[in-house]
């Protein structure tokens, strides 16, 4: 019953959905995680230090109208190309099982070429390289990890410090 429902509810999402027509990635996150929860369950034993990274890179030269692929952008070498690599260092203090509090350091370097938006004859790039918004965040487990394997949900409340510059030009 439950795969029948998840079925329906994902093909009703499927039929509504269309393409953005911009970019639509988010750079960082996903450094949640349930390190150490196969270890005894005492205290002591889940009070610990987790050090992680994250990379992720996303290369976007595609063009939509709608659902349409406009493909003639790119065989025309017309296409918009941007290019995000970014890398977050994380520092997560585990106090029992349940609770952590993480500090994320991002570090970002875009880049963007174009024809179109400049002369239409010559391809002009941009790029931009720094530090992002540090952020300080509080977690908490709903349900018992040591409880069941098969499922949980994490909650956070945190706070993004505005360390980015949003209005970098180019370097």
């Amino acid at each position: 019953m439950k795969s029948l429902l998840f079925l329906t509810a994902f093909i009703l999402v499927h039929q509504f959905s269309d393409a953005q027509g911009c970019v639509a990635i988010r750079s960082n996150g996903g450094t949640c995680t349930m390190t150490g929860h196969d270890m005894e369950h005492s205290d002591q034993a889940n009070k610990f230090w987790t050090v992680a990274m994250n990379n992720r890179y996303f290369k976007s030269f595609r063009h939509f109208v709608g659902t349409e692929e406009q493909k003639q952008r790119v065989a025309g070498g017309t296409e918009v190309i941007n290019r995000v690599f970014s890398t977050e260092l994380s520092l997560t203090r585990h106090f029992n099982d349940r609770w952590s509090f993480g500090f994320f350091t991002p570090i970002i370097s875009n880049g963007r070429s174009s024809l179109y938006e400049h002369d239409g004859k010559h391809r002009n790039s941009t790029s931009s390289f720094g530090l992002g918004d540090i952020r300080f965040a509080t977690y908490y487990w709903l349900a018992k990890p040591s409880a069941g394997k098969k499922a949980n949900v994490q909650v956070g409340l945190g706070i993004k410090l505005p360390t980015g510059d949003y209005k970098y030009q180019d370097y």
